[in-house]
């Protein structure tokens, strides 16, 4: 959970989340991850909090537009790398089954 402009957020991701950033991006979150090596693109990372930014005060998933523009904005303030560590611990918490490897 963090706070940005006195609101408290979190980046809370579940199946159909996943699957609706998946929709919007067109490519397989997993994929894109091995692909980029966690280092996703900035639609990725806009795309990733329309989809599952979550204002947990009012517990409602805020719109695909206004979560971009705050993923824009929090970039600007903490720096991009600290922006992907929240997408990825929030994929390792709450998606862990991605980045298992097989066997585990």
């Amino acid at each position: 959970m963090f706070t940005f402009n006195d609101v408290n957020y979190e980046i809370k991701l579940n199946i159909e989340r996943l699957k609706l950033y998946e929709k919007l991006r067109g490519i397989s979150a997993a994929a894109e991850l091995v692909k980029c090596e966690g280092a996703l693109p900035l639609e990725s990372v806009e795309t990733y909090f329309g989809a599952a930014l979550l204002d947990v005060d009012k517990g409602l998933f805020v719109g695909r537009k206004e979560g971009a523009r705050i993923a824009d904005e929090l970039m600007e303030d903490v720096g991009y790398a600290a922006v992907v560590e929240m997408i990825v611990n929030s994929i390792q918490r709450d998606l862990g089954f991605l980045l298992r490897k097989a066997g585990n």
